[in-house]
């Protein structure tokens, strides 16, 4: 009995942090600054333009596309860690 009780709030806990996530993506207005960057350097020059240029502008925008792409490694990680629940992100 104990054990479900605790698998039950685990798995309420890893749906609330899912649910806090994808809110907070939601109402970031700085994610959604890194997502347009990101968007515009994939549908022009691709992303392995970045790599073929040093220029200010360009490291401007690799930073910008590093940290949108970090986010998305840490929501694997937590998934792998079940501390997220990745069938409510991908059902979201």
């Amino acid at each position: 009995m104990a054990k479900k009780a605790i698998h039950s709030q685990c798995k309420t806990a890893r749906t609330k942090a899912t649910l806090d996530l994808i809110i907070n993506n939601q109402v970031s207005q700085y994610h959604d600054d890194l997502y347009e960057e990101f968007k515009s350097v994939r549908d022009s020059d691709g992303l392995m333009s970045l790599l073929e240029n040093d220029h200010s502008s360009v490291k401007a925008s690799k930073a910008k596309i590093q940290d949108f792409l970090n986010h998305y490694e840490v929501i694997c990680i937590g998934f792998d860690k079940d501390i997220l629940d990745e069938s409510f992100y991908f059902d979201y």
